[in-house]
Parts: structure tokens; sequence; C-alpha cells
């Protein structure tokens, strides 16, 4: 019998430095360590772990954002290990501090589920090293999106994984294309993703506009420059074939949304243009989790990404809140 080939071993961590971020600063984790993805190659990830005497009380698994990367949830993850949860964040595939981030034009051919199946894979790795502890599901935008397909593959295929207490979701990606994608066009509209599907043979950078520029995502002083200078960050543009893909992901995790039964947290930005409110409130009416373990939350005034938006600590301990009344 021949014998399996040899896995290659991860990359050599200090061949990316890490040692300050545009938008936090002083980089500052528990943990910096290579996890090897089901889809094949291996992702940067993170860990913020609660510092002694703290007991551990539960675990965040946190998937980020299109464009962005985990560091970006480092003020989230610090504030959090000191309240006894221990954050784990993952680069997505071709994001953040992987060796195959080339920006958003990389992400052209990426299958959408395979970001699904690497965070099961995650949460998988993140359970077995603490299988004792109560756990949580969170993501934003894109990766709320990530996160919610992850835990209806939880509730269905893996109920070995004891402790799953429930998601915490930030303006998931569930109804995409608002001004800030499509300002004079419609994603849902059959001619136009037909036409983009044609586009993307011909072209790998094709979109019909610049994405979503950060004035749309947050009005905190100083981060579209903080933005600018990441050079790990791409969140403003979306190729027009994985953009398709995109809507398709949220279409079907909409389609889905009465088999959800597990607790949850959502929250949105009531001025949100980039990903609508509506997907909020869609998941909210239609999951089968009964009305006392799933509550939704909308800020008024605020934009995309609530969590880097000036009133960031209230949305932050309001998330805190919830997660302290599921344990």
């Amino acid at each position: 019998m021949a014998s399996s080939p040899a896995r290659p071993p991860p990359p050599d961590a200090a061949s990316l430095d890490r040692s300050r971020s545009p938008l936090v600063g002083a980089v500052r984790f528990s943990e910096n360590f290579w996890f090897e993805a089901p889809s094949g190659g291996w992702r940067n990830a993170y860990s913020w772990l609660p510092p002694e005497p703290v007991p551990l009380r539960a675990v965040i698994i946190l998937f980020h954002g299109y464009g962005e990367h985990a560091l970006r949830y480092q003020p989230l993850g610090e504030a959090w290990a000191q309240q006894g949860l221990a954050v784990y964040a993952m680069d997505h595939a071709r994001h953040g501090h992987n060796l195959d981030n080339t920006g958003f034009t990389g992400m052209r051919r990426l299958p959408f589920a395979n970001l699904v199946g690497d965070a099961v894979g995650f949460i998988e790795y993140v359970h077995g090293r603490h299988a004792a502890a109560p756990f949580f599901l969170m993501g934003h935008s894109m990766g709320g999106l990530v996160a919610l397909l992850a835990a209806l593959r939880v509730q269905e295929r893996h109920r070995s994984l004891g402790g799953f207490r429930g998601m915490v979701l930030s303006a998931p990606a569930l109804r995409v294309g608002g001004q800030g994608l499509v300002p004079r066009h419609s994603v849902y509209s059959p001619a136009w993703q037909a036409l983009t599907r044609l586009l993307d043979t011909l072209s790998a950078g094709f979109w019909p506009n610049t994405g979503a520029p950060t004035a749309q995502c947050t009005t905190t002083k100083g981060f579209g420059e903080a933005n600018d200078a990441d050079e790990r960050h791409f969140g403003g543009m979306i190729c027009a074939g994985w953009g398709v893909q995109f809507v398709d992901a949220s279409e079907y995790a909409l389609s889905r949304a009465a088999e959800v039964r597990c607790p949850f947290y959502i929250c949105h930005g009531g001025a949100d243009v980039v990903v609508l409110p509506a997907g909020t409130a869609a998941l909210h009416a239609r999951a089968s989790t009964p009305a006392a373990d799933k509550e939704k939350v909308v800020y008024p005034s605020l934009l995309h990404e609530a969590l880097n938006e000036p009133q960031r600590h209230e949305v932050m301990e309001d998330m805190l809140r919830w997660v302290r009344s599921r344990l």
C-alpha cells in the first residue's frame, strides 16, 4: 500500500511581523498559532486567555468579516479575557496574516463552503482544547454568516460537541447589497447575477463599483486611515463571481433560518447600508429558537461595524451581558 504524502509543515511564524497593527497599535495576545484547515493549508489564529487567577468561564470562537482579519478584534479579546472568557479567532482563507492573502482578487475561485468547513474544523479544534467549558460562536458580517452556517452543522452533525450555548452575531451578512456594495443594481436580480458570472470569467477583479468605503462602515475618526495603512485589510472590493457566491450563501442561510434552534443574540446598526438590517430581522423572526432564548438589538444611529463605532463599548457590554446570562 502506498504511503500517504507527508503533510506540509506550518509556515514559519517569524515570516510575518505582527508586532504592531495600524488599528490596535501594539499587538497583544495569549497565543499565535497555525491551524491546519480541513480545506487544505494552514490558517493563522490567535487566542486571548483569562490571566491568572481569573477562572475560565466560557470560550468564544470568533469569525471576522470579509476583507478584515482576526487581530481587528484584539480589544474585544483582551477585554473579555479579563472577564473569564477565552477568545479564539482565525483568519479566514486568503485573509489576514495567512500566506495566501493576495488581496480581493485572490478570493475569485474560493468556494464559500470552504470557509464554513474550515470554521467547523476550527470549532472542533478549539472545543478539543477546552472540552469541559461552554462555548459560543461569534461573527461579524460575513463572519456572522459563516458562524450561522457552522452552527447549523454543529446542530446537525456534531451533537458530540457538548457545551454549545449559542451565537453572538453582529450585522450578519444575510441581506448584502445595500448602498455600500451595489448602489444602482440589485444583487438579487437574476439578470444582474448572470451578468456578473459572465464578467467574472473575463476579469478577475470586476465589480460594478468600488465596494464599501470606511465612511459607510463606521464614523470613528481616523478609522479610514488605519484601514488604508493595514496591508492585510482589503474590504473595499469584491470580485464579481465571489460576490454572487456571497449572495447565494446569504439566501441559503435565510432559507434555513427555521432550522436554527440554538440561543442567539443578534445586533445591527440601524443606519447600516452595507448589510441591510432586514436580514437580521428575518433571522430573528424565522428561527425556531424559543422567544426567551433569542434577542435582537438595533442601534438606530450606528453603521455597519458597530464594534468599531464610537459607541463600541456599549455594544460590547450588551453582548457580554447576554453571554453571561447563558452561563
